[in-house]
C-alpha cells in the first residue's frame, strides 16, 4: 500500500500516553508494515525503528502481536485485506471494460471537438490519459513498481529531498537498478537498501561534507546510481558476514 488512513480520534485515544520518540517509532513501524504488507521481522524491528531498542520493544509489545512470522498488527491487516480486495475488484472491473461510458456526454464532446479542429487533440488526450494511468501501477508488460520504490525512499530518507514525481529519467534509473540482479526484483530488497542508506551518515544527509561539497547532499537520483547501490549492498553483506 502506498498510503493508509490515520483516524485522528482513534489514534489520539490509543497513543495519548506515548512520548514523542515513541510516536515516531510507532509511525516508522506502521509505515514499513503498510508498504511491505507483511509482519515485521523480529531481527529487523529495531533497525526499522532507527535503532531505538527500548522504545521499539515497548511499542511492539503494546500495539503488535508476536507470531512465528514476525510482529503483526490486527487493524493494519484488516485494512490491507480490504485494500487488496478492492484492488482485485477494480482489476476484474477493468477486464470487463470498466464502468459504462456516458454515451451522450462523450458524443457531444466528440462532435464539438470535431467541428472546432480535428480528431488529433482527442487522440492526444487519450495518449496522455494512458500515460498517466501507466504511472500509477505496475502492469504485466512493465512489472516494475516505480512509484512504490520512490515511496520507500520518501518514507525512509527523511533528511533528503523528496521525490515529487517519477518522471521518465527516474523510471530509467529505477528500471536499470531493478534489472541489475535477481535479488533486486523485490520491494523487500529496496526496503533494506534504503534502511542501509539511512544508517550511513554520508548517504542520509548528515555528513559531514567537505572539500568543496559542503552544500551538496545525496538525493534519490544519486542513491539509484548503480555504483552507489553496489557499494552499499557489498558493505551490508560484509557487515553481516562479520556479525555471524
Amino acid at each position: 500500500m502506498n498510503y493508509y488512513k490515520r483516524h485522528l480520534g482513534d489514534y489520539a485515544r490509543d497513543t495519548g500516553h506515548l512520548s514523542a520518540l515513541e510516536h515516531g517509532v510507532y509511525t516508522l513501524l506502521l509505515d514499513w508494515y503498510y508498504v511491505n504488507e507483511k509482519p515485521i521481522p523480529e531481527d529487523r524491528a529495531v533497525r526499522i525503528a532507527r535503532g531505538n531498542h527500548e522504545e521499539t520493544m515497548m511499542v511492539l509489545n503494546e500495539f503488535f502481536k508476536p507470531t512465528a512470522k514476525g510482529w503483526v498488527h490486527s487493524r493494519a491487516d484488516r485494512e490491507i485485506r480490504e485494500y487488496i480486495a478492492k484492488a482485485e475488484k477494480n482489476r476484474e472491473s477493468g477486464k470487463l471494460g470498466g464502468r459504462p461510458k456516458k454515451t451522450i456526454m462523450v458524443s457531444e464532446r466528440l462532435a464539438n471537438e470535431t467541428l472546432a479542429t480535428s480528431h488529433k487533440p482527442i487522440e492526444e488526450e487519450k495518449a496522455k490519459a494512458c500515460a498517466s494511468s501507466a504511472d500509477e501501477a505496475p502492469t504485466r508488460s512493465d512489472p516494475i513498481p516505480y512509484q512504490r520504490i520512490a515511496d520507500l525512499y520518501n518514507q525512509t530518507m527523511r533528511l533528503l529531498p523528496k521525490v515529487a514525481k517519477v518522471n521518465t529519467a527516474r523510471k530509467t534509473l529505477i528500471r536499470k537498478a531493478w534489472q541489475d540482479g535477481d535479488e533486486r526484483k523485490s520491494l523487500e530488497f529496496w526496503t533494506a537498501y534504503f534502511e542501509e542508506c539511512e544508517a550511513n551518515n554520508f548517504l542520509n544527509g548528515k555528513g559531514p561534507y567537505t572539500n568543496g561539497h559542503e552544500n551538496w547532499r545525496p538525493d534519490f537520483d544519486y542513491l539509484m546510481q548503480g555504483k552507489t547501490i553496489l557499494r552499499t549492498y557489498e558493505k551490508a553483506l560484509t557487515r553481516m558476514e562479520q556479525e555471524q
